[in-house]
């Protein structure tokens, strides 16, 4: 089955981190109004396919939740010397309030959740006082994220698939199509050779890529990955356009021939192939130019590189041109 239509790790931990958020509030059971509703959003939103973007989302969520509770609070408290038709009118207004507060202070991100926990606590029946229902709405918050990071951090399904990986199912040396189950090693690769590689960008360039760049692997026509000892030490993955997304090998494998390897069995299974690489990439760009290929377009910041198996030259663009 493909890769794009199975559950992944990320689903799972999802399921099991709101599963802790509900029991664990069911068996506390402190009221109608702070059931784990809000702890089991916050854990849905921060749960991220890295644990880096976890822990930011979360960090984003509970300046959010801050500032919309006090506000919130602080609205709510004010509306009951108003007439209730004002309600809306504070609502609008506090709306307006919380937007200018996040683009002042450069808190962007946590937008959307200051408005949505300013409105539930102002707008919602409550059997308690609006400021403690307000630290509840936050404590609430703080802990669906810690749910959220523990289970991210700590639960690894992996362990458990290749205990049951026969030795037929999982040559120990080669090259072989990639798995559902390989997509946690395959990032992992992935972000530690791009931070290798690239010394000239900040390493939250590529944690903020990470999701992005997962969906694409899952979604690739064609990813093969490199086997040495029965563990994944690279991978090559290509979209159905023939680009090449990416070809990357361990840090502490690097120059062993893996590459070549992976780049040699792509071509014997596509026509041509095109590439996008880092102008600053020096390795990667003289990678590619040994391995026969050729500056097709060029950006401000990048090379697009191609490659293809026709010997005439002419053929060879009219091919490109029609993958590209």
């Amino acid at each position: 089955m493909s890769l794009r239509y199975r559950i992944g790790m990320r689903a799972v931990k999802t399921v099991v981190a709101v599963g802790i958020c509900l029991t664990v509030f069911q068996l506390l059971d402190l009221g109608r109004d702070i059931n784990g509703i809000q702890a089991s959003l916050a854990a849905v939103i921060c749960m991220k396919s890295s644990l880096q973007n976890t822990l930011r989302t979360g960090v984003d969520r509970t300046i959010g939740t801050v500032i919309g509770s006090l506000i919130g609070v602080l609205f709510l408290l004010l509306s009951g010397t108003l007439p209730a038709f004002m309600l809306s009118v504070l609502g609008i207004i506090g709306t307006l309030l919380i937007i200018y507060l996040c683009n002042v202070f450069k808190l962007q991100a946590s937008v959307p959740i200051s408005i949505v926990v300013f409105l539930i606590i102002l707008i919602a029946d409550r059997d308690i006082p609006p400021v403690y229902y307000g630290l509840a709405r936050l404590a609430e918050t703080v802990f669906g994220i810690f749910v959220a990071y523990m289970t991210n951090r700590y639960l690894d399904l992996r362990r458990y698939r290749k205990r049951s990986d026969t030795p037929q199912d999982k040559p120990l040396y080669g090259i072989r199509s990639a798995r559902q189950a390989d997509i946690g090693a395959i990032m992992q690769i992935w972000l530690r050779a791009n931070i290798a590689a690239h010394p000239f960008l900040d390493e939250l360039h590529w944690h903020e890529k990470y999701d992005d760049m997962r969906n694409a692997f899952s979604r690739a026509a064609q990813t093969i990955t490199y086997m040495e000892d029965g563990r994944i030490r690279g991978f090559l993955s290509i979209s159905a356009e023939a680009e090449i997304i990416g070809i990357y090998v361990a840090p502490e494998v690097q120059r062993k021939g893996l590459g070549s390897s992976l780049m040699g069995h792509a071509k014997d299974t596509n026509a041509c192939l095109k590439m996008r690489v880092y102008k600053q990439n020096d390795p990667a760009v003289k990678f590619l130019f040994n391995r026969g290929f050729s500056l097709m377009e060029e950006t401000e910041a990048e090379y697009v590189m191609h490659w293809c198996g026709k010997k005439n030259g002419e053929s060879c663009k009219v091919v490109c041109d029609n993958k590209a």
